[in-house]
């Protein structure tokens, strides 16, 4: 799980690297998912420099690997986790998602090795009030 989330982190952060190229040298706005739809092509005729063009295909190319990548965990993360009982049950508690309830799912490993409750407390969220 760990890799999935410094996937994710490195691509935000080249996405959000090529945007800050973007405002600082052409002056216009990117939305991150249109960045995603970019040509080297595109990049030329955005870029009137030809090295920063050159960076920001770069940029995108780093972009466009770890955006395969992280499919390729996803898919596999999905395949370990298609029928665990555990999951649906996770997910069917208010504010627990996909992302969050895969997280405590397989960062929690088997629920089992906890002796008691008292031995998983403290991770997670606990509402106020109740604790």
């Amino acid at each position: 799980m760990n890799a999935y989330y410094s996937g994710i982190d490195l691509h935000s952060d080249n996405n959000v690297t090529f945007q800050n190229l973007t405002a600082r040298n052409t002056g216009g706005r990117i939305r991150g998912d249109d960045v995603k739809r970019l040509t080297d092509e595109d990049i030329y005729r955005l870029f009137q420099e030809v090295h920063l063009a050159m960076a920001a295909i770069a940029n995108l190319h780093v972009i466009q690997v770890l955006s395969n990548e992280i499919s390729v965990l996803e898919k596999e993360i999905n395949k370990e986790v298609r029928e665990d009982k555990l999951l649906d049950l996770l997910l069917s508690v208010s504010g627990i998602g996909q992302i969050l309830g895969l997280t405590i799912l397989l960062e929690t490993g088997d629920i089992n090795r906890f002796a008691h409750v008292a031995s998983h407390q403290g991770v997670g969220v606990k509402p106020r009030g109740l604790f």
